[in-house]
């Protein structure tokens, strides 16, 4: 069914501009020439997306009188047919004030042919929350080894063998298999290991094994890693601080994460029922440990993801995890909502069952796959927003975000409060801030001008410059209409 227009307008205005499944472009003067892009992107998203032709993104999605919407539909047709693999479109007419939009609902490509790609020019794009992209290299063999159903983790890592294990982590799974009355509890020594999946008959260690039971896995895996960073607001010398990248096995990982994030995430204060008060984490610590799990365990094992970290930001108001991999054997809308037993990492999720961190005896994953279930019960009721998911295919992102609620100072877990200047201005080093130092010391200028000064994508340009528009920016202001150059300049302080 093709999507409500009112639902995808309410989507883009809150959204501020294009979403991750929704681009906008206007049509107005026939067929974009970027159309092929977006088709590719929208294409290679998981679950695919929807591109609408007649509204203006710079003008808060107006809409724009469209030639004709017959031979408009024709075009996107013909350039869906004309990709490699031709992508599948469901085209239907809507109106919005009055005036004709032409909507598409684009299939997502069959992941055994992934990427779609441009048949033109040979290129694939994916998509960004703020734009589209091509792929690198790296990226496309990402999307190539999702072709086949994944088994990075049971491959061999060269060089290592039994010595390289901590002989206490495998001493307390083994506790864990008696307790629990596994089968495999009976095997001793290398039978043990070899029949676990964590010695293979070369006499080298699993990738799996080596992530869960080794006693230093980056010696071999460097990048296999969690790279936490605490992001400070309105201070321009200091980015970041309580950056660090944390090694060991996966049950370390986990436990050292969640002690960086004990020390890192900031406190409010909390009123409770009989009247007193108390310090409460602005984030459920459990939320956040099934997030970091997740991602230790899903993450994609492939040699193309070898160099990309698990990667935790800490944010005002906000905690990014961020994992390479896309979701294998589900989809985002289901994530949270249903028992899930598909996994990515089949041997890894299977040892991590059991492992468990000598130290406090404290579990990685549950038996019955219900961490996200978890998520959504304890955000709930926390009174928090939803935890919101972003699946590209080839990286995967979940977004938690606080409460309006004063933290509580002073502190030394609490952040620093920004002043007010901070709060509107976009963080230096973006690409949204690159944009608006542009058009505030240069004056007026094209989106053609702004991406050729600072070679970035037309497509991204006009995404950041919409939401220097919006609220909560308001920054940037837009001057042209239809038949007159459209140039933007900075709003007087």
């Amino acid at each position: 069914m093709p999507a409500d227009i009112d639902q995808i307008l309410t989507a883009l205005r809150l959204a501020g501009g294009d979403t991750a499944a929704i681009e906008v472009k206007a049509g107005a003067g026939g067929l974009p020439t970027t159309i092929s892009s977006s088709l590719s992107a929208l294409a290679n998203l998981p679950g695919g997306g929807t591109l609408v032709l007649g509204l203006s993104e710079v003008d808060g999605f107006a809409p724009v009188r469209l030639a004709d919407p017959q031979v408009l539909k024709q075009a996107l047709g013909a350039k869906a047919r004309a990709m490699h693999p031709p992508v599948q479109l469901e085209i239907s007419d809507a109106m919005v004030d009055g005036y004709p939009v032409v909507v598409a609902e684009v299939r997502e490509c069959d992941p055994a042919h992934k990427p779609c790609r441009v048949s033109s020019t040979g290129r694939a794009y994916m998509r960004s929350y703020d734009g589209d992209y091509e792929l690198s290299d790296l990226e496309t063999q990402g999307f190539l080894a999702n072709r086949t159903a994944p088994r990075s983790d049971a491959l061999e890592v060269p060089g290592t063998g039994p010595a390289d294990l901590d002989s206490q982590l495998l001493e307390t799974w083994r506790a864990v298999l008696q307790a629990n009355g596994d089968v495999l509890a009976r095997f001793q020594g290398d039978d043990l290991l070899r029949r676990a999946g964590i010695l293979l008959s070369s006499g080298h260690l699993s990738v799996a094994g080596l992530l869960t039971f080794g006693q230093y896995p980056q010696q071999y895996l460097p990048r296999f890693t969690v790279h936490v960073i605490n992001r400070v607001p309105g201070v321009p010398s200091q980015r970041a601080t309580a950056t660090k990248f944390i090694n060991g096995p996966i049950p370390t990982m986990l436990n050292d994460t969640m002690d960086w994030l004990r020390m890192n995430v900031p406190t409010s204060i909390v009123s409770q029922s009989d009247g007193t008060v108390r310090d409460e984490h602005v984030f459920p610590l459990e939320a956040l440990r099934e997030l970091v799990a997740n991602a230790l365990v899903h993450r994609d094992l492939g040699a193309w993801a070898q160099g990309t970290a698990v990667e935790v930001v800490l944010e005002p108001g906000k905690f990014v995890i961020a994992n390479p991999g896309g979701l294998f054997g589900i989809t985002v809308d289901r994530l949270g909502r249903e028992h899930v037993t598909s996994a990515r990492n089949q041997t890894l999720v299977q040892l991590a069952v059991n492992a468990r961190d000598p130290r406090n005896l404290a579990r990685v994953v549950e038996a019955l796959s219900d961490g996200l279930r978890t998520v959504v019960r304890l955000l709930q009721e926390h009174n928090l927003p939803p935890v919101a998911f972003y699946d590209t295919g080839i990286a995967f992102r979940a977004v938690l975000h606080a409460r309006s609620v004063q933290p509580a100072l002073p502190s030394q877990f609490a952040w620093p409060q920004p002043n007010a200047s901070a709060i509107k201005l976009p963080r230096s080093g973006t690409t949204m801030r690159q944009v608006y130092d542009l058009v505030r010391d240069k004056g007026p200028a094209t989106v053609e001008e702004i991406s050729s000064a600072l070679s970035l994508d037309k497509t991204l340009v006009r995404n950041n410059l919409t939401r220097l528009r919006v609220a909560p920016y308001q920054l940037v202001r837009a001057d042209g209409g239809r038949g007159r150059l459209t140039t933007y300049e900075a709003v007087p302080e």
